[in-house]
């Protein structure tokens, strides 16, 4: 599991490539639904992962399944009250620095663990 340092260091960087539109939007169709059921554009919805922080990180790096040598990180994030699955890549290119390339961006179906928020107190 990585740890909040490194978390925060790939999400400082995720902003970076957010600020600099250095960014794709993977056009699967459970992205492009959750697009449509929460009204965003696919740039509102990149906007919103600016917000997500070190407790939003589910796991990561993790090797991405298409792509050899790249690795992926998970984040949960509520979108209009509904737990959303996110998944990102800083993408090599050559001679350019990695790209940010959301995977993907639709509601979890399944529960999500999140390593680095608080369990709840007993009795809570």
């Amino acid at each position: 599991m990585s740890s909040v340092e490194e978390v925060d260091a790939f999400l400082a960087e995720t902003n970076r490539r957010i600020d600099a539109r250095d960014w794709v939007f993977v056009e699967r169709d459970a992205n492009l639904k959750a697009l449509e059921q929460f009204g965003l554009t696919k740039s509102a919805a990149v906007q919103g992962l600016k917000f997500l922080c070190a407790t939003d990180f589910c796991e990561g790096p993790v090797p991405d399944r298409d792509k050899p040598g790249q690795s992926c990180w998970v984040f949960g994030q509520m979108v209009e009250g509904v737990m959303c699955y996110v998944k990102l890549i800083h993408e090599a290119q050559p001679h350019w620095a990695p790209r940010l390339k959301i995977l993907s961006f639709h509601q979890a179906t399944w529960e999500l663990d999140f390593p680095h928020r608080e369990a709840p107190a007993a009795g809570d």
